[in-house]
């Protein structure tokens, strides 16, 4: 092989080198800006968490001053809501686990993705 030969050659590894180089800048950028949009998913779960273990905490004082046995069920509903919204937070915080590999908290509750469960459980 001649040395116009072999430099082709490189010149065409290096063009593939540039081309997978080229994307794998896209894909981090792409993987980025997912992960940014599932943080403020992740934000907006917290906050409605807040407001439902507050509904929770509102209907848990009524029911105690009123001692209605039928309010009974919309507390169990709101409870298991909450519960399966806790398991979906811990699934999608897998999946967004900080760079530093520090897990996310939730307030009164252990750190995010401690659990284990698929994300077909529920």
């Amino acid at each position: 092989m001649n040395l116009d030969q072999k430099l082709l050659v490189c010149e065409a590894m290096l063009a593939r080198l540039d081309e997978a180089c080229a994307s794998a800048e896209a894909e981090v950028k792409h993987a980025d800006a997912l992960e940014q949009h599932i943080r403020r998913l992740l934000a907006h779960l917290e906050a409605e968490q807040s407001r439902l273990d507050e509904k929770i905490r509102e209907v848990a004082a009524e029911q105690d001053g009123a001692g209605a046995p039928e309010q009974d069920e919309p507390l169990a509903d709101m409870e298991q809501l909450m519960s399966r919204l806790r398991g979906v937070q811990a699934r999608l915080a897998i999946l967004v686990q900080p760079r530093d590999g520090a897990p996310y908290a939730i307030p009164d509750q252990g750190a995010w993705g401690a659990e284990t469960s698929s994300l077909g459980a529920g």
